[in-house]
């Protein structure tokens, strides 16, 4: 055994120097030395702490600080001639660790590019660039707004490439649906450009098929959209500590036409949490909408002020990055702090891997036109014998989803999940180990088996059995052969790859 570990290490030492002086000779010492971190070298044990959720099996050959192009073209063709596999990360997020892994990882985060254009209609951005950043400069220069989700430190190429949930989503798309081209790296260090008429299939696999799989991106134009009607909005925030009548607000909810009324909505259910009782908690807003009044006009004809809350408070706001940082968190208070320094690369990253979890899937109740009440019932009951008990902890995520998800079609992109669900549910799950966690949320996801229409790319799930069918569905096989198509060579690592074996 000893014997064995020596010849790797030997191994493993070998491809590390032929990778470094490949680079120096591609690019000089004096910047290999500065974007090159090798195991052992300044700079390369924080990298491995630059991730949400870090797999300690991993044990990255090095670190590669990308801010050019030509840069990676260098570092893809010197891991390809020392047969050394790669990884992109952008914002680390991955909540299965996909932005690491035991080959060379390259990491975009210092490209953060911002270039408007057609009069602030598009934006091309750097896959550094944090949804944070992206956010505040695209009010701030175009008042534009963007489908982005809740937490501000995400890269936008993984948020966008593998799908990009938001409410906002169910008016202007998924963030993938915004996608108008990517530019990226190939397997032989050539760039190539996907747009619907320049390589239409790698275009069709890049909104929905995942990040890193046929590319190293480094770089997207994105459809940007008018941010007037988000500007003015009401907040509203609504709880409940008794969770006896919550399956008949689920039931009501699952039929409630928001999009009719321009509001936008997600509710979660938390179990266990570490400060305060169980509850449930609904934030959404009224968006274009100027007065307390008219938003609980809307509420109270919609029937969502006939339940009891224990509280109910709205929030005016005026402003689109408000609205956003509403979304997130419930309040406008820190709007600059919020997108510029929660937004900063790296600043949801952690060092050791959590007993945490997550997985998420679309949800449409095809045996009526709605589920019954004793259908919600039983789903409370099996979530609170299950997370409320030792040291679980559940949260389940609840969002309707409209037309600008559900209004494309299925084979439109590579997304499939979403496209035919009612509604999206996730789930966060810990527990004293992370295969606890794991137990939970497939528990949880297995108890709506028979309704589940996909499961959810930026919510991956280690764990998920025949993910491939799972996340793409009718798309897998197509995305399939231009994963083959664009890297032959099965140089690109992921940590669930399109082609097995």
């Amino acid at each position: 055994m000893v014997t064995l570990l020596l010849i790797f290490q030997l191994i493993r030492g070998r491809l590390e120097t032929d990778f470094w002086d490949c680079m120096t000779q591609k690019l000089g010492p004096e910047t290999t030395n500065a974007i090159v971190f090798l195991p052992g070298t300044a700079g390369y044990d924080a990298r491995l702490g630059w991730c949400h959720q870090p797999d300690p099996a991993d044990h990255p050959m090095g670190f590669v600080d990308c801010n050019l192009a030509p840069q990676i073209a260098s570092a893809v063709m010197c891991a390809s001639e020392a047969e050394i596999g790669i990884c992109p990360r952008s914002g680390g997020h991955s909540f299965i660790g996909s932005s690491m892994c035991s080959g060379i990882v390259i990491d975009l985060w210092q490209m953060k590019k911002f270039s408007l254009s057609h009069g602030g209609a598009r934006v091309t951005v750097g896959p550094g660039l944090t949804l944070g950043e992206l956010s505040y400069n695209l009010y701030h220069q175009a008042r534009g707004i963007f489908p982005v989700g809740h937490s501000a430190s995400v890269g936008i190429a993984g948020f966008v490439l593998q799908g990009g949930i938001s409410e906002l989503a169910s008016e202007i798309g998924l963030g993938c649906d915004n996608i108008e081209e990517v530019r990226m790296v190939q397997y032989d260090g050539k760039s190539v450009t996907a747009n619907s008429k320049k390589n239409p299939d790698l275009f069709w696999a890049s909104r929905g098929g995942g990040g890193g799989k046929f590319g190293i991106v480094y770089e997207l134009t994105l459809r940007v959209h008018p941010a007037n009607r988000y500007d003015s909005f009401v907040g509203f925030t609504a709880l409940s500590i008794n969770l006896s009548w919550i399956p008949n607000f689920l039931e009501w909810y699952y039929k409630w036409q928001e999009e009719s009324q321009s509001i936008l909505s997600r509710s979660r259910i938390r179990i266990n949490a570490k400060k305060g009782p169980n509850d449930f908690i609904l934030l959404g807003a009224c968006v274009n909408c100027k007065s307390d009044a008219e938003c609980r006009g809307r509420l109270s004809e919609s029937g969502f002020l006939d339940f009891q809350w224990d509280n109910f408070s709205t929030t005016v706001g005026s402003t689109a990055l408000q609205y956003l940082e509403f979304m997130a968190d419930g309040t406008t208070a820190n709007t600059d702090d919020y997108f510029l320094v929660r937004g900063m690369s790296h600043s949801d990253s952690h060092s050791i891997q959590g007993n945490f979890t997550y997985t998420s899937v679309g949800f449409n109740y095809s045996l009526s036109d709605a589920p019954p009440l004793s259908f919600y019932e039983d789903f409370l009951s099996h979530v609170l014998s299950i997370c409320a008990i030792s040291k679980n902890r559940c949260v389940v995520f609840v969002q309707n989803l409209y037309s600008g998800i559900t209004g494309i079609d299925s084979d439109a992109t590579a997304m499939f999940g979403l496209r035919k669900a009612r509604q999206w549910v996730g789930f966060r799950c810990a527990g004293a180990s992370l295969q606890v966690a794991h137990t939970l949320c497939s528990d949880l996801r297995n108890y709506l088996s028979g309704f589940i229409t996909g499961s959810f790319l930026n919510w991956e799930d280690r764990v998920l059995p025949n993910y491939i069918t799972a996340y793409w569905g009718d798309n897998a096989d197509r995305l399939i052969e231009i994963n083959r198509q664009y890297d032959p060579t099965g140089l690109f690592i992921s940590k669930q790859p399109l082609i097995l074996g």
